[in-house]
């Protein structure tokens, strides 16, 4: 991942406050010299504003938190884990009880994305509420798959479903699935 354009984390703590036990961040009150020169009003405007107010608190489309940082938008839960490591992190972040929104560091890790997948939260488009069982309209019979290291591995059709999810469950545990996935 290209860290060019991204803050550096000592950017990152003389702008914002991490509040370990919520997992929030709020603005600092912003120097003059972090605005142009000249721009006195802006950086009266700027800290009358947004000084000691939440910050990172919108949604973006995939259900994370996230806030702007001149100009870019960037999330929360990436921004907290360099200010926590002082280094961004290369991998992705998981949030281990899999609430998209808990950025307490107790809640955050990285991992690469492979690991990050075996925590993944179940689809909306989830039908039979188990992920990888689904229903086979020409078996007329529930599939029951799993997918290992980008290969889909077919544990069987079954008449039951409860079948098909047991399967699943097995392999969850045999390939080192989380608790959390799919829930």
């Amino acid at each position: 991942m290209n860290n060019n354009h991204l803050p550096s984390p000592d950017m990152l703590s003389k702008l914002l406050k991490y509040e370990p036990l919520t997992g929030k961040l709020v603005w600092k009150e912003r120097g003059q010299e972090l605005f142009s020169e000249g721009k006195f009003s802006a950086f009266k405007s700027w800290n009358t504003r947004w000084s000691g107010k939440e910050a990172f608190f919108s949604f973006d489309t995939h259900g994370y938190l996230s806030g702007r940082i001149f100009g870019k938008t960037h999330r929360a839960h990436r921004v907290i884990i360099a200010m926590t490591t002082g280094f961004w992190p290369d991998g992705d972040v998981d949030h281990i009880n899999g609430i998209r929104s808990d950025n307490r560091i107790s809640n955050l890790r990285v991992v690469c994305r492979q690991e990050n997948s075996r925590n993944a939260s179940k689809s909306r488009r989830n039908t039979s509420g188990t992920v990888g069982v689904s229903w086979s309209k020409k078996d007329k019979r529930w599939r029951a798959g799993i997918c290992v290291d980008g290969k889909e591995i077919y544990l069987g059709n079954f008449l039951n479903i409860d079948d098909a999810v047991n399967a699943r469950l097995r392999a969850n545990q045999k390939y080192g699935f989380s608790h959390g996935h799919g829930k």
